[in-house]
This record gives C-alpha cells, sequence and structure tokens, in this order.
C-alpha cells in the first residue's frame, strides 16, 4: 500500500505548478507501475482494479482538499487526471500575462539575500518556459543588473565589465560572484561589530587553563 506521507507537493487550485506536478506523478507512476492508469496503451499489460484503486488514492492525495471535494465523484485515476488536464491544460494563456507582470516587477535591491533573489528569478524562469516563452542568460543577467541599488553603481559597472568582456556569460555564474560578495560583506559587518582600537577580551578562565597546564610558569 501506498505510504501515507506525500511524495511532493499537492497540485493547488490556481494551477500554477501544474505541470510540474504532472512531470511528478509520470515519473512515480512509471516507479510503481501506475502509468496505464492514466495513459491506458495496447501493449501494457491490463491494470487491475487493485492497482486503480491504489492510483486514484494517490492522486487524490496530492491534489489540494477542496480539489478533492470538488472531483470526489470520479471513481477512476483517468477520470481524474482528464478532468485535471481539462481544467488546467490550457492555463497558459491566463498565467501569462501575471507571470510577465512579475518579471517586469522583481528586482533584485528588493532582496536581502541572494539565494532568494535567484530562487524567485528560477521560479519565473520555468513558468514562463513552461508557457512557451524562454528567458535566456542575457536577459536575467540584464534584469539583475539594472535592478542593483543606485549605491551600488560602482560595483554593477564592474560586474558590466565583466560581462562585456565575457568573465560573465550565464546567470549562474553572476549569482555566485554575487554570494561570494556577500560573504565577504557579512565577514567585514562581523569584524567591524566591535569598536575600533578594541581587543577581545580572553575568556575569564583562560588563565587557570594555562596555569594548570604549566604549573612552574609565572602568572600573567
Amino acid at each position: 500500500m501506498d505510504s501515507i506521507r506525500r511524495e511532493f507537493e499537492l497540485l493547488d487550485s490556481s494551477g500554477l505548478e501544474y505541470q510540474c506536478w504532472v512531470s511528478d506523478v509520470e515519473t512515480t507512476f512509471m516507479a510503481k507501475d501506475y502509468t496505464s492508469t492514466i495513459k491506458p496503451s495496447a501493449d501494457a499489460a491490463p491494470t487491475t482494479e487493485k492497482d486503480k484503486a491504489h492510483a486514484l488514492m494517490f492522486l487524490k492525495r496530492h491534489i489540494d482538499p477542496n480539489m478533492r471535494w470538488g472531483h470526489h465523484h470520479l471513481k477512476t485515476p483517468k477520470e481524474l487526471w482528464n478532468a485535471l488536464e481539462s481544467r488546467f491544460g490550457n492555463i497558459y494563456d491566463s498565467l501569462l500575462r501575471q507571470l510577465t507582470l512579475q518579471w517586469n516587477e522583481i528586482r533584485f535591491l528588493d532582496y536581502v539575500k541572494v539565494n532568494d533573489f535567484q530562487k524567485n528569478m528560477i521560479q519565473i524562469q520555468a513558468r514562463l518556459d513552461f508557457c512557451g516563452k524562454k528567458l535566456t542568460d542575457e536577459e536575467m543577467i540584464q534584469k539583475t543588473l539594472s535592478t542593483f541599488p543606485t549605491f551600488s553603481t560602482i560595483l554593477t559597472n564592474q560586474y558590466r565589465l565583466e560581462v562585456d568582456n565575457k568573465g560573465i556569460t550565464t546567470f549562474s555564474r553572476l549569482i555566485n560572484l554575487l554570494q561570494v560578495a556577500e560573504r565577504h560583506n557579512e565577514i567585514l559587518v562581523n569584524n567591524n561589530v566591535r569598536d575600533v582600537g578594541k581587543k577581545k577580551v580572553l575568556e575569564v578562565n583562560y588563565g587557570k587553563v594555562n596555569r594548570g597546564k604549566n604549573p612552574k610558569g609565572k602568572r600573567a
């Protein structure tokens, strides 16, 4: 019997992750030999009622509870699979405008962490790709550099020079450099927490530990 735990994210009622969800289901069903329950084939072995029941439970367990109740009357995995495809299969047209707006509005300066910006950029890129619009590395690099905060103009120009000289040709390369710079900045901030000219105070028992190891030594 299938495990009670979910093996990937639920398909929500908005259908934003429909294609990813379909890919996850197809991969899992291939591993479980359930593919023929949603995609019957003349070459495939006949599906048993037990397999259909397991496949139906699996699908229902991986969709939003509200949709589960809305499709409660469907009795086979293929019926549910077809119903979801009918609902979300052409969702690209309605999503494209929303995703284009997200792409136009995303700005590097709005993020505290480089990694958070990267995750949202990759997410928008993947969704636009599903809708038939591909974002190139050049577009993602230019979007990043054009939305730097104004106080980082010098740094922005340095990165642009690297791009012009082919030192940066991919979005992932730019993100790696930004993450390195971010770590260096964090180190500088940590090192400047203590006032200038103030040496770090040793722990109280530092002298005791030393005297214990070398009792004949002079006291500091």
